[in-house]
């Protein structure tokens, strides 16, 4: 069972969907391009990337911030 400090600190973590809620990132109407299921989950570090394949570089719990230039229309 997880130490109860360890859930209080997790409880503090904000949701994908706070983020996406916040008043700056919200004014420049952020699409979600891949998993919407996941919008309640707990992010523990944010990176911004323009890599077209940067899965290999995360571990779990990372919100990828990107303006997806990189990624093609279709």
């Amino acid at each position: 069972m997880p130490h109860r400090a360890a859930l209080t600190a997790q409880a503090a973590l904000p949701r994908v969907r706070d983020v996406l809620e916040l008043p700056d990132v919200a004014v420049g109407l952020p699409r979600v391009d891949a998993g919407a299921r996941r919008l309640d989950s707990r992010g523990r570090w944010v990176h911004v990337s323009e890599l077209p394949d940067i899965a290999g570089l995360l571990s779990g719990g990372e919100v990828i911030l990107t303006t997806g230039i990189a990624l093609s229309e279709t």
